[in-house]
């Protein structure tokens, strides 16, 4: 699960609409899949995530859809496109008051985003997090297809990444099952993916861990 820069905004409209929220100090409006600014913020966001899943890296959007032509001069995305997975709140007890802020949106597959539901989460898997790295956290085994906890990390610190790959269902056997087929694919036949780029370097660099 890599690092997420979402810093470069594309959907200014909607980064105007939610900064005067910010600054009168008042609640969100009620988050719901069909307001407004909903599908720039899915398109923008897939722009950050190069087009995959922001946990288990799998390809939910083709780069044609999420290019940057694709946004007006007033900061809407225009294109019509049926969205794959869904917009996933990383800290669910932001979403009542919350539910449009823009550092607590992730894409996702849709059914990574049902078994997470309402979970608690811990910050320190936070894909778009100052400090986040997967290496610091989560080494990447190319003979069982699974993230750990880096062993290194103190017993609180591997507690909180066990908990939080299963939350975010980065081991999920579906996931599991498809990242070893693409990754043997991509290390014996050489072919070219997209997907699930953090596990292939760290394959590469480490084929028998």
């Amino acid at each position: 699960m890599r690092k997420i820069d979402k810093s470069h905004i594309l959907s200014t409209a909607y980064k105007k609409w939610i900064d005067s929220i910010t600054q009168q100090g008042i609640e969100h409006p009620k988050y719901y899949s069909n307001h407004r600014f909903y599908n720039d913020i899915v398109m923008n966001l897939f722009y950050c995530q190069k087009g995959l899943c922001a946990y288990t890296e799998q390809l939910l959007c083709k780069q044609d859809f999420y290019h940057i032509q694709h946004w007006n001069e007033t900061g809407n995305y225009t294109k019509k496109y049926k969205k794959k997975g869904q917009l996933d709140h990383f800290s669910p007890e932001l979403k009542e008051k919350k539910g449009w802020l823009w550092e607590n949106f992730f894409m996702v597959e849709s059914d990574i985003n049902i078994q997470k539901r309402d979970k608690a989460v811990y910050d320190l898997l936070k894909p778009d997090r100052e400090g986040y790295s997967p290496e610091k956290y989560l080494p990447y085994s190319a003979t069982t297809g699974r993230y750990v906890a880096k062993a290194s990390l103190s017993a609180a610190e591997q507690k909180q990444v066990e908990d939080m790959i299963e939350i975010i269902g980065i081991n999920h056997p579906t996931v599991v099952e498809r990242r070893k087929e693409i990754i043997f694919w991509v290390l014996k036949k050489g072919i070219i993916t997209q997907e699930f780029p953090t596990a292939i370097e760290m394959a590469t660099l480490n084929p028998i861990l």
